[in-house]
């Protein structure tokens, strides 16, 4: 430890305050004395006057000296904390080696400390001026002093001559002893007292040059001192400059670092999606694998029943070929009829058969009333789901121009089939619910396939209930239904793997026109699913899946379900149910509810549509505000390199101008609806440990909560931010129950 670490302030300043002390006194004794020899040389009333102004100088000066202690006191106080606190930061600097992850700022706080060491070292340097200062006032007053000696020594050269004068004045005047004995005796008085005075001025001057010289040792021991300070200071200085050499190289490693950690998160990026591919083309394989298998097995199966048929139709026509009418080629009376082999097709299906549905429903009956009779009645039913889980769902109907298809997904148990079929009972929509099965794999699961063997078309619910909606391409099927509302649900559509048996057909829902009365065959033509016929005059017939079609779908979330894919998600609304916060203890009755007592028209239905760039149901600054905070969305998703395009854009800008309700809340509403629906579904997968991917999703959370004022939207982001970090670091969106 070093002696200015080692002395004290208050030490320095009780030896600076002694040593000044003791000059002080040394000052006034020596001009005691020259005040008592030269007041005796004047008279009385000048002494008086002389020394008043004497006393008054005097005072000011030592007022001056006790001032000049004071701030030499503080300055020096000022410098040992300034040292003390140099230290402290010394200790800091080394100690910021090991802390990297605040690296730069605790950087920023030694600047700033840095900063005040300077402000302290000037402040030191003040003190050290002022004690040198002082130091050359006190040179002036030892001068002064041995100034003082010689009018001394010339007091006393007087004194030795006026003591001569006078001992031959008295020798002089020995005959006058008698008559001067008086003065004489005064004389010997006045001497002795003299004599007195010059012992204590001879010891005062003795006691002064043994302070000078202990003052001289101080002032060596105190230079001595200063240049240990002084090399202790050059020494902290090569340290910090030795600091910050090496926090300027933790600061490019530091960015080589992130540099590398980025290079890393795009390679584990590309890893990831690299084994999403292989995951893929393994199912793919294992698909086709199994399909190849089961076509083998049916093939097999196939080539028994030929041969078995065959042989029965050999017999057939040994018994009876000739006879009227027979048929020696073997096959099926009407085999080449069209109106045969498409009667399976034009059957009209179950979910269209409505004979309680005579009229439409009153137009007294608006969209708002009709979807609080819908809460009212899922109320009735022990289903009792929030308001805001209602609007979403019915607008993303309602955009399925752009958005073709809503998806319910979430634990099981939780009302996502009871929803879409309760809906549609209650706005007079027909319903139609498909059961997706494991073994789909291809388009014909959905429509139905042409029956070789038969030389019909063996149809599903699905492709007769679109025939009779299709009033373009069907005109005498579409007759009676062509203004009906049809909803398809297709039950746990993810069984099955969606790109298989549904991909193409969502592509031609995608691409319908908005209008479609206002649109030609060609703009029509894109949609169209075509109807196979072989053997007919007319092989190929179309089918048109027009907008008053609706389609949603229901998936669990488990060990045997497959997720969707991205062309899915871009094209779909995602409504996640999650963990029920109060579970139900009563088992449901699933009660009669007050069904619609017409069917919802396709007019009244479009008539509820409303286009973005036309639409004057919202303002221009509600647009902006819409605009601006789509565009936020999109900012923070292109931190985590999701981000996306017009299409999505378009969709969600959308849905906002399709939301039912009026209120001043609905625009948040429906814009956090859609960062639940649409964007947060797509960032499954992303790395939310670090980085940029973690800034853009607290940037979401920050969206949620200031932007569109939701807290729970926002409570659930973060949520699962914390679950990735508790886990392997990807984020995973299980949605929300909301409350409201």
């Amino acid at each position: 430890m070093t002696f200015l670490n080692s002395l004290s302030a208050d030490t320095v300043a009780l030896a600076i305050a002694a040593t000044t002390v003791v000059i002080i006194s040394f000052v006034l004794s020596i001009l005691s004395v020259v005040f008592t020899i030269e007041r005796r040389k004047l008279p009385q009333a000048v002494r008086n006057g002389s020394l008043e102004i004497q006393v008054a100088s005097k005072q000011a000066h030592l007022d001056d000296l006790n001032r000049q202690i004071v701030e030499t006191r503080r300055n020096l106080t000022e410098s040992a904390e300034a040292e003390a606190e140099a230290g402290h930061w010394h200790n800091v600097v080394d100690g910021l080696k090991a802390e990297y992850a605040g690296l730069a700022e605790q950087r920023r706080e030694i600047e700033a400390e840095r900063q005040s060491y300077r402000d302290a070292v000037e402040a030191r340097g003040a003190a050290e001026k002022e004690l040198g200062d002082t130091l050359v006032d006190l040179e002036l007053k030892q001068a002064e002093l041995e100034r003082l000696a010689q009018q001394i020594d010339q007091a006393e050269a007087k004194l030795g001559a006026g003591q001569e004068e006078l001992e031959q004045r008295l020798r002089t005047l020995a005959a006058e002893c008698d008559t001067r004995a008086m003065e004489a005796r005064a004389l010997d008085e006045r001497l002795a007292t003299v004599r007195a005075e010059w012992e204590t001025l001879h010891q005062q001057v003795s006691d002064a040059e043994a302070a000078l010289s202990r003052l001289a040792v101080e002032r060596a021991e105190l230079q001595r001192a200063l240049e240990e300070g002084e090399a202790q200071l050059v020494q902290l200085q090569r340290q910090i400059e030795y600091q910050e050499r090496l926090a300027d190289e933790t600061g490019r490693l530091r960015q080589e670092l992130a540099a590398i950690q980025q290079e890393h998160e795009h390679a584990r990026a590309d890893v990831e999606a690299l084994k999403q591919q292989r995951i893929k083309l393994d199912d793919d394989v294992a698909a086709q694998a199994d399909r190849h298998t089961r076509l083998h097995a049916q093939c097999e199966i196939l080539d028994d029943r030929r041969a078995h048929l065959q042989e029965q139709c050999e017999a057939l026509a040994a018994q009876t070929g000739g006879l009227p009418g027979g048929n020696p080629g073997g096959h099926p009376a009407g085999g080449d009829d069209p109106e045969a082999a498409l009667a399976d097709l034009r059957r009209v299906p179950e979910c269209l058969n409505r004979t309680d549905w005579r009229d439409e429903i009153p137009v007294s009956e608006d969209e708002s009333a009709m979807l609080d009779r819908l809460a009212l009645c899922l109320k009735d039913a022990k289903l009792e789901f929030p308001r805001r889980t209602l609007n979403a769902f019915h607008t993303s109907l309602k955009t399925a121009v752009i958005s073709p298809l809503a998806v319910l997904a979430g634990i099981s148990g939780t009302g996502k089939s009871q929803m879409p079929r309760y809906y549609a009972e209650v706005m007079g929509i027909h319903f139609l619910k498909i059961p997706v099965q494991p073994r789909w794999d291809s388009p014909q699961d959905l429509f139905g396939f042409y029956n070789y063997l038969e030389q019909r078309y063996k149809a599903t619910d699905l492709a007769r209930a679109m025939v009779h909606l299709d009033r373009f391409n069907w005109p005498e099927d579409s007759g009676a239904y062509g203004d009906r509302m049809l909803m398809v649900l297709l039950d746990e559509m993810n069984l099955a793997r969606i790109e298989y048996y549904f991909s193409e057909f969502l592509s031609r829902l995608e691409g319908r026109p908005i209008d479609d009365d206002k649109a030609d065959a060609g703009a029509r033509s894109h949609s169209e699913m075509l109807i196979d016929i072989q053997r007919t005059e007319k092989g190929v017939h179309k089918v048109y899946p027009v907008q008053n079609v609706l389609f949603v779908g229901t998936m669990n979330e488990d060990e045997s379900t497959l997720s969707l894919s991205d062309k899915v998600l871009d094209r779909a609304n995602i409504l996640r149910f999650g963990k029920p916060k109060d579970l139900q203890t009563a088992i449901p009755d699933h009660q009669e509810i007050e069904r619609a007592t017409g069917y919802l028209s396709r007019q009244r239905w479009a008539g509820w549509r409303r286009l973005y760039e036309t639409s004057r149901s919202i303002s221009s600054d509600q647009k902006s505000t819409a605009e601006g905070i789509v565009k936020a969305m999109n900012d923070a998703l292109d931190l985590m390199h999701r981000p996306f395009a017009h299409r999505m854009n378009q969709a969600i800008l959308h849905y906002v101008v399709n939301y039912p309700q009026r209120d001043q809340d609905f625009l948040r509403h429906a814009l956090a609806d859609q960062m639940e629906l649409r964007i947060l579904p797509k960032l499954r997968g992303v790395d939310a440990s670090a980085g940029h991917p973690r800034d853009g999703l607290q940037q979401l959370e920050e969206i949620a909560r200031k932007n569109l004022n939701d807290r729970e939207l926002a409570a659930a982001i973060h949520t699962a931010i914390e679950e990735a970090d508790g886990g392997d670091g990807m984020f995973t969106w299980r949605g929300l129950s909301r409350t409201e």
